[in-house]
């Protein structure tokens, strides 16, 4: 009988262990939900520097290219007004997910519109230049070209599009199903009742001095513990000494910068959540050890 008790307690280790790797990939699911965790990443990335470089440097070409002076379009668009910008679509790109029924605004581009204008105003009169309607017409393309400069930097994702998919729609109440505290506080009652069933199932002590039935039960829960944490930490921690998520296939930098940080922030929580487990599972087993080496040593 005792043979059939420890195969079922080893079982239950192999369910505990791969509890306990759940309970990890669950617990990193609701950063992705949260927006603070974007303009972080974000702020690390330098992101809204770079997105105004970019679209500085779009503007210059524009104009160098019709023959204007770059000078124009000298700082057209700040840092700040590039933060501003796309901070408030993550936060209502995350809300919409959160299920907020929020709907993305269209990217208002009239006061780049009115600031086109007005350099480009300021350029013809210094310069005396005479605008005739083909020149007025070029001057049009000229502006809607700069504002996909603009638009096509700020937003990189167009999510007018994007919500005319079905599948895209639907993502909010798939999210919404997604309860992550209850999926853990589940998989964490799950993994006490195991522990629990393991220290009922172990062999109970005929004497003072041997094996106590608490401590042979906690010694294969323990092994469970450290065998997923030890799995967990593993797995992730040898993919931040990897580095590939530096090297990923997106050509735009400051996006390819942001998404590694995006994925070393979760690998390096996996990593320590991997890493508690297994201490946890390492200290369940003292108890056990500590006794078997003052038997032995006796």
């Amino acid at each position: 009988m005792n043979i059939v008790k420890k195969m079922v307690s080893v079982i239950l280790s192999f369910c505990l262990m791969g509890l306990v790797i759940g309970i990890c990939l669950v617990s990193a699911l609701p950063a992705f939900l949260s927006s603070s965790m974007y303009t972080r990443v974000m702020e690390k990335a330098n992101i809204y520097q770079s997105v105004q470089e970019t679209i500085q440097n779009g503007l210059d070409d524009i104009m160098l290219f019709n023959n204007i002076d770059r000078q124009t379009m000298h700082e057209f668009i700040s840092v700040e007004e590039v933060k501003q910008t796309i901070v408030g679509d993550t936060k209502q790109l995350i809300g919409w997910l959160n299920g907020s029924n929020q709907v993305l605004a269209p990217l208002q581009l009239a006061d780049y519109e009115s600031r086109f204008d007005e350099r480009m105003g300021d350029f013809f009169r210094n310069n005396q230049y005479y605008l005739d309607d083909q020149a007025k017409a070029d001057v049009e393309l000229m502006k809607q070209d700069a504002m996909q400069v603009i638009k096509g930097s700020l937003r990189v994702l167009d999510f007018d599009k994007l919500m005319e998919i079905p599948v895209v729609t639907k993502v909010p109440q798939l999210v919404g199903l997604l309860n992550v505290k209850l999926i853990v506080t589940v998989l964490v009652v799950l993994s006490v009742l195991i522990i629990g069933v393991m220290i009922w199932l172990s062999p109970a002590s005929r004497k003072k001095h041997h094996r106590k039935k608490v401590e042979v039960g906690l010694l294969y829960a323990a092994y469970g513990l450290v065998a997923g944490g030890l799995l967990v930490f593993i797995i992730f921690f040898s993919g931040i000494q990897s580095g590939f998520y530096e090297h990923t296939a997106i050509h735009v930098d400051y996006l390819r910068e942001s998404v590694g940080y995006l994925i070393k922030d979760r690998l390096q929580f996996l990593s320590l959540a991997g890493f508690v487990f297994a201490s946890i599972g390492f200290m369940l087993m003292i108890p056990y050890w500590r006794r078997l080496y003052r038997k032995c040593m006796a």
